[in-house]
């Protein structure tokens, strides 16, 4: 049973909870993995962080990366962290993926919309 608001300030407030639950659902982001070589995709990307597949398959996640001498530099959980480039299998970008976000936001107002009209229905 949908519970009944007593004024249009308790639907407006239901509205805005089910939009917003559904936005926080809804936000998704993937890794990348990037054809270049690790010195590229820093150089022409400038990443704030990016994850380092290794040979042995294991991976870690660096901020702030950078190429230094012969390593892959950069903050892992807020401590320094190296990773010889003869290690890297290759690297992933995150990228956001909009369309989810998109479509659960619309949801939400779907579900808002009847939870409004619904709350304010009178028999």
């Amino acid at each position: 049973m949908i519970p009944r608001c007593r004024d249009w300030r308790q639907s407006l407030a239901l509205v805005l909870l089910a939009t917003h639950a559904m936005s926080i659902l809804g936000g998704c982001a993937r890794w990348e993995p990037q054809p270049l070589v690790p010195q590229a995709v820093i150089d022409r990307q400038h990443p704030e962080r990016l994850r380092v597949t290794r040979t042995d398959s294991s991976l870690i996640e660096l901020q702030r990366p950078r190429i230094e001498n012969d390593s892959l530099k950069g903050l892992s959980q807020q401590r320094p962290a190296s990773v010889p480039l003869g290690e890297v299998a290759y690297v992933s970008l995150r990228r956001n993926n909009s369309l989810p976000v998109i479509l659960a936001v619309s949801l939400g107002l779907a579900v808002g919309a009847f939870v409004l009209v619904a709350a304010t229905y009178n028999d």
